[in-house]
């Protein structure tokens, strides 16, 4: 199921000379471009897929730059003979990537892009994001914009998917449960929305649960997701932080400066927040939000966390509410 407010932005993906489709983990993101393409393509078009891996971004490279020599020999040998992107070479690596020339009409998707993207000069993505070039179509899927800003995508005048694209809203939950063979009311489908905020795989893991006659109630299942796309991946440092702003609703920089002022400064804090999937700040509400279901695994957490950890926790937060209060 793909709502209407998605199938208008995948237009796009065989219009825009270069499309970026961005969101966390399980939002269905290769799925939607691979559907799109199959079934709005023609079939004399080449469409070559490459994905990076995380752990070898030079060897990701050397990949890339033979999939550019398939599409242009010239200006890909010319790429594979360069080292790896660095300071020294990234202006000729930038000129040689908008140089590139294809004569049939294709497709490159760049899908696990931020594995790759966080190793290249700005001056390289820069030149990826404004291709420009006849017949040829760049898809970048990435998990993030990082470490560049999100407005340096978004200016670039590229296609641009966000998260908000891709989540299911109230109305999407209830066709998309309705095509599944499950009904649901309105108000079940809002009730699902307001835990999953449209999270595509919280939203499948909880239909095999009412098929298996579990109920709605979210179970373990969708913790551990989670769990191992957060949690896992997260050092000592970030691991505790998370812990003591769970105990909050929302976030304010207030409050962080508050909270972290003799342990950790400010900026960094929020670098790290910036940093952590199912995290997001509200400009009109200026404050952080985490998504519910990383709230209630982080508090879970907590809870069988040392003696130590929770004592912290809920000392600094309690500070705060007395700090609050005080100051009415």
């Amino acid at each position: 199921y793909y709502s209407p407010r998605l199938e208008k932005k995948l237009a796009g993906l065989i219009t825009a000379p270069v499309t970026i489709v961005e969101a966390p983990s399980g939002y269905g993101k290769t799925t939607a471009v691979k559907d799109y393409l199959r079934g709005q393509l023609p079939a004399t078009t080449s469409v070559f897929w490459w994905n990076a891996d995380e752990d070898a971004p030079k060897t990701s490279w050397a990949r890339l730059c033979k999939i550019f020599a398939r599409i242009d020999p010239r200006s890909g040998e010319k790429l594979y003979s360069n080292a790896f992107p660095c300071i020294t070479n990234a202006w000729e690596i930038a000129e040689t990537i908008a140089d590139i020339e294809c004569s049939v009409p294709s497709v490159l998707v760049l899908d696990d892009f931020q594995h790759l993207q966080k190793h290249l000069p700005r001056s390289v993505m820069s030149a990826i994001l404004s291709y420009a070039g006849a017949n040829l179509i760049l898809v970048i899927i990435t998990q993030t914009t990082r470490p560049f800003l999100r407005s340096f995508f978004q200016q670039s005048g590229a296609n641009y998917l966000h998260i908000n694209d891709l989540r299911l809203q109230a109305d999407d939950i209830y066709r998309y449960y309705q095509l599944c063979g499950l009904a649901i009311s309105k108000s079940e489908a809002k009730q699902l929305y307001r835990y999953t905020e449209g999270w595509i795989i919280a939203l499948y893991l909880i239909i095999l649960q009412i098929q298996q006659g579990e109920g709605f109630t979210p179970g373990l299942g969708i913790i551990r997701l989670i769990e191992s796309i957060v949690w896992e991946n997260a050092d000592f440092q970030t691991k505790t932080l998370l812990l003591h702003l769970a105990l909050f609703p929302s976030i304010t920089t207030e409050q962080i400066g508050f909270l972290f002022q003799s342990k950790c400064p400010q900026r960094n804090v929020l670098n790290i927040l910036d940093e952590i999937p199912f995290v997001r700040y509200e400009t009109s509400k200026q404050c952080y939000i985490f998504h519910a279901i990383l709230r209630e695994m982080l508090l879970r957490r907590l809870e069988a966390a040392d003696s130590e950890t929770r004592t912290s926790c809920y000392s600094r937060a309690g500070t705060w509410y007395a700090h609050i209060g005080d100051s009415q």
